[in-house]
């Protein structure tokens, strides 16, 4: 008993497809629907997270982008500059 039994056309089905696999190695790249939905599956659970902590994730970019924007300070007063400035409270 043969734990692998193989007829004539089993055999010339993979030369076919040997064949065909080194004239044309493109036909490895097919991606059907088994390999992307796993991905996409993936790529759906990281947006759901995304939305439920948008304010804080749109939050923290726009705190992290104003702070590489932010315009370098003013240089500091001098003594006599700050006296002349203050007024009364």
């Amino acid at each position: 008993m043969t734990v692998f039994p193989y007829d004539s056309h089993s055999i010339e089905a993979a030369r076919t497809v040997l064949g065909l696999v080194t004239k044309s190695p493109i036909i490895l790249a097919y991606v059907g629907p088994d390999q992307i939905m796993p991905i996409t599956s993936v790529l759906s659970a990281l947006v759901g997270v995304a939305l439920m902590f948008w304010n804080r994730i749109a939050g923290f970019v726009a705190r992290t982008w104003a702070s590489f924007t932010r315009r370098s300070e003013a240089p500091p007063a001098t003594p006599a500059e700050s006296a002349t400035d203050r007024r009364p409270l």
